[in-house]
């Protein structure tokens, strides 16, 4: 297999399409283009530019997807690195570009979804220079404390990485007003609904920790901003919500029954999603959808939390009967420092998220780790 070429998402996009879309534009992420093929790989490769940018990455050391020491963080050279191709062409401008482009070439004649990912503010950390260069360099020592601390070496990385974050997220804030701007140009903003949201945060040294894959704040918590042109209301609710709601919140604003959608026979697919719409919460029929929320990560830990409380289980597959348990009290020790499992006060927060992750293990299918299938292989699974 050609470097970059293990799975052609350009060449598949005509089967993709077979589930119903319009027009697809795919981008694989910025160090998964190492190994697959997508339409952004296809335009910079026309334009000679693919092979620069691969070895740029390789420069950039590898996106483990875990929670790092940043201790090792010389070990990857991501210390900020500026895109090193034109601005114009960075992966996220790109992507509005396109955005832009379907808004303006929509149906007139029928309602338009758009699904619309932006890789930023991701690693690696590869602003476009002017981007860099609007963010000032700060060496602000001021990360909660992990069980080590960060040498010299390591707080210079980890400041050149804050810094390109932040103006990866300036970049991000400006695609998201071009693309306002577009809807209000083309006269459908007040026509429109727009959710913002993410996968996972990014620790960036926090806890002594680098990247995702945590189950502190920094990593599980992401915004979930919802502007509906019917409730323009500027409320916030700080109450539960899983990523899972965002399936169901999209389904109920199109008047459809979210679990009837979903549950759907694919073969080999999960057709059960424990997901739950979050429009009564913005249409002011009750103040949350949730008691809890569950979050959980490659095996390795488990975890339930309210507005009040965090509980996480900590997977021991070589000791099942020896995994550890850490509680915190989010509204005391906001930023998650002080283990209180063993204090007696806490006994009923600890029962009370212990008894639900203990209901959600019982009740939730096991978590799909495989892709649904395209077309042909859902009749080829569906024949045996």
């Amino acid at each position: 297999t050609p470097p970059g070429k293990t799975l052609d998402l350009h060449a598949l996009k005509d089967e993709i399409k077979k589930y119903g879309f319009d027009y697809i534009w795919e981008t694989a992420g910025k160090q998964l283009m190492l190994r697959n093929y997508c339409d952004y790989s296809h335009y910079l490769e026309q334009k000679g530019a693919l092979k620069t940018y691969h070895d740029f990455l390789l420069t950039m050391g590898t996106n483990s997807g875990q929670a790092q020491d940043p201790a090792a963080a010389g070990a990857d050279k991501d210390f900020g690195k500026p895109f090193p191709l034109e601005e114009k062409d960075y992966m996220d401008i790109m992507t509005a570009d396109k955005i832009i482009e379907r808004i303006k070439k929509r149906p007139a004649d029928k309602p338009f979804y758009i699904f619309g990912s932006f890789c930023s503010p991701h690693k690696p950390f590869d602003p476009p220079v002017s981007y860099l260069d609007s963010v000032p360099y700060e060496e602000k020592n001021d990360f909660i404390p992990g069980d080590h601390e960060i040498h010299d070496a390591a707080l210079k990385q980890l400041w050149q990485k804050r810094r390109a974050y932040k103006a990866m997220i300036k970049l991000i804030d400006d695609q998201i007003g071009r693309i306002m701007d577009t809807l209000e140009q083309e006269g459908i903003l007040d026509n429109t609904v727009i959710l913002f949201t993410s996968d996972h945060g990014e620790m960036l040294g926090d806890h002594g920790r680098l990247q995702k894959s945590s189950y502190y704040k920094g990593s599980v918590l992401v915004p979930f901003i919802i502007r509906h042109p019917d409730f323009l209301n500027r409320t916030s609710s700080s109450s539960p919500v899983e990523t899972n709601d965002i399936a169901a919140t999209i389904l109920d604003i199109a008047g459809l029954d979210p679990q009837a959608v979903l549950s759907r026979p694919w073969p080999g697919f999960q057709d059960i999603v424990p997901c739950r719409s979050v429009m009564p919460v913005i249409r002011k029929e009750t103040d949350s959808i949730r008691s809890f929320a569950f979050s959980e990560c490659n095996n390795e830990w488990e975890m339930t939390a309210d507005e009040n409380f965090k509980y996480v289980r900590h997977l021991n597959y070589s000791e099942p009967g020896n995994c550890q348990e850490t509680l915190y009290d989010l509204k005391k020790d906001p930023d998650e420092l002080q283990n209180i499992i063993n204090n007696s006060a806490y006994e009923h927060a600890y029962k009370k998220l212990k008894d639900a992750r203990d209901f959600i293990k019982d009740t939730t299918p096991p978590a799909q780790t495989t892709w649904a299938p395209l077309i042909n292989q859902a009749k080829v699974s569906s024949r045996k």
